[in-house]
């Protein structure tokens, strides 16, 4: 389980970083306009901002070594991915016609890959939860479980004591002489 946990970290950087990549690369919102910067340009921003920082937060989980430290950040990643889809649908409007770049090919690759990050994070929060569980024991194992490990501690070996008798009787009441 604990690999799975490792594979699930690692897919989320990994689809953190094609989400940037794409951003930066083929999936971009518009660019300059007669000097002036359009407001789909800062939504690209920030969903770069959001992006990278999803990506740090997959790598903290990833060199965390406790599984509730990691269900914690993973918890930490879901509203932040989906904070990515609603950044160009609502938060910060972006250009009105269809055919624009922004429009085609920036939001529907933001949104997407919002949710796909959010649904890693949502089952990597789950597999942590359920990797960091002790495993159930029964009572009497566990009590001998601490008994021989309380022994090995000190260096005994795996010795039963046999009871000893208490009284010691002499044939001669006052003593041996």
């Amino acid at each position: 389980m604990r690999n799975f946990v490792k594979l699930l970290e690692i897919t989320k950087i990994i689809i953190g970083g094609i989400t940037l990549l794409g951003i930066l690369v083929y999936f971009h919102a518009c660019g300059k306009h007669k000097d002036l910067y359009p407001s789909c340009h800062w939504a690209q921003n920030a969903v770069l901002a959001l992006v990278a920082l999803l990506i740090v937060l997959a790598l903290l989980a990833l060199v965390m070594p406790a599984g509730r430290l990691k269900a914690g950040i993973s918890i930490a990643m879901v509203p932040t991915a989906l904070l990515m889809c609603i950044i160009p649908s609502f938060i910060i409007s972006i250009c009105a016609n269809e055919s624009m770049h922004c429009v085609s090919r920036f939001r529907p690759f933001t949104i997407v890959m919002g949710l796909v990050l959010a649904g890693l994070a949502l089952v990597h929060t789950f597999f942590a939860i359920l990797s960091s569980r002790p495993p159930k024991t029964d009572k009497k194992n566990e009590e001998s479980i601490k008994m021989s490990s309380r022994q090995k501690k000190r260096g005994e070996e795996d010795i039963q004591e046999t009871p000893m008798d208490d009284e010691w009787t002499f044939d001669d009441p006052e003593g041996i002489e």
